[in-house]
């Protein structure tokens, strides 16, 4: 067997390890409209690269029929690739996105480690006491109600904290809960001009059905407009720019 056609089968197994792995975080556990806006895309790529690039590099430099060291050269690059696929694939799940918030007039990312012990015991539904191993969910915060809680959430957002970070304050995304979200949307007409510039570029080469509206939401660098389809609930994509200014 030649280095090149062991290289080649050694590229088409972590080629394909590398597919499940992409379709694991790309589906599940960022799934869009959700996959940039959480980071995700220079994760993978650094992931993706030395599990289906790196691997079989080495196996091309190090590989020669015949060899006596061959079967330790290509255990130990094996063994290697197996280790930085581990560690890449731990990285993504601590910085997996848990929950999906929709606070007052805006998405917020909830990632995981975001949420303490204390306050996932405070949860009033049982879905959201706890970190889901299943991909992120949805949620709206509901209005703290008036005296003590209200004096606590003013606290929590002076002091830089807010709602999304407290299960307590967290309601299902049921229908009738994104319609009242959905009235804090803003109209596309209604974006600031350089947002209105990528958007409807945008719309323009995707016709979207039914009415769109437009929602901010804090990424992990930047913020992002998440065009969102309010006939079916629906968040459709996030575009690289702000809602807000």
């Amino acid at each position: 067997m030649t280095r090149w056609k062991a290289s080649g089968i050694h590229f088409s197994l972590s080629l394909m390890v590398g597919a499940i792995a992409f379709c694991l975080l790309y589906f599940v556990y960022y799934p869009q409209p959700y996959f940039e806006p959480a980071g995700a895309g220079k994760l993978v790529l650094m992931l993706l690269s030395v599990d289906v690039i790196l691997g079989p590099l080495l196996t091309l430099v190090v590989f020669k029929s015949g060899k006596k060291s061959l079967k330790f050269d290509l255990s130990t690059i094996a063994a290697v690739q197996m280790a930085a696929l581990i560690y890449g694939l731990h990285v993504m799940w601590i910085a997996r996105p848990v929950f999906i918030v929709a606070s007052v007039d805006r998405l917020e990312i909830v990632y995981a480690g975001d949420i303490t012990d204390k306050a996932f015991a405070a949860a009033g539904f049982p879905q959201f006491s706890k970190e889901p191993l299943s991909g992120p969910l949805l949620a709206i915060t509901r209005r703290p109600n008036p005296g003590a809680e209200n004096a606590e959430v003013m606290q929590l957002t002076i002091s830089g904290s807010d709602t999304q970070f407290y299960p307590r304050y967290y309601v299902p995304a049921t229908p009738e809960a994104w319609a009242k979200f959905w009235k804090r949307a803003h109209k596309i007409e209604d974006l600031p001009a350089h947002t209105r510039a990528v958007v409807e570029p945008y719309l323009e080469s995707n016709p979207l059905k039914g009415k769109i509206m437009a929602v901010p939401m804090k990424g992990r660098v930047q913020d992002y407009t998440v065009l969102v389809g309010i006939d079916k609930n629906e968040m459709l994509v996030a575009l690289p720019v702000s809602a807000w200014y």
